[in-house]
């Protein structure tokens, strides 16, 4: 499927959603996950938790998201996190995407290169690829969305 495609997609969102469902949980610096989200739709939406598992402060995390060549990518820096103040990436009923660091919103964190959203081809193999300074608990939802 190619980027532009996805693109091209109306800017409303008139899709069923269904609960998000843990695809992965692992522990580590790198980490990679490959599976094939649930849904109809043309594309899904990935969310992610991050915490922060060593006691000097998480500072840079990158997110890719690959399904027969690139889709999406995420990075932050500055993000200054102690253990107890992960990062979280997730949408709301209306699929807004809300990202916070702690108790804070972190859009200020991302860097000018990134992704407006991490998507996911449904029905397809998904590979997603993260990268952080400091080993972290992450756990990865994908809601299959539904036309």
């Amino acid at each position: 499927m190619r980027l532009w495609s996805l693109l091209s997609l109306p800017t409303t969102f008139p899709y069923w959603r269904s609960d998000g469902k843990e695809i992965f949980r692992d522990t580590g610096q790198t980490l990679q996950h490959t599976f094939v989200p649930e849904g109809t739709a043309e594309r899904s939406f990935l969310e992610v938790y991050i915490a922060n598992t060593e006691g000097e402060a998480l500072q840079r995390v990158e997110i890719e998201t690959t399904s027969g060549g690139w889709l999406s990518y995420m990075a932050f820096t500055g993000l200054n996190l102690s253990p107890s103040d992960p990062l979280t990436l997730a949408y709301d009923g209306r699929h807004r995407l809300t990202i916070r660091a702690g108790t804070g919103d972190a859009r200020g964190f991302r860097t000018a290169v990134s992704s407006d959203d991490l998507l996911l081809v449904p029905g397809q193999a998904n590979t997603v690829r993260i990268v952080a300074d400091r080993k972290c608990l992450v756990s990865l939802m994908a809601p299959g969305i539904y036309r």
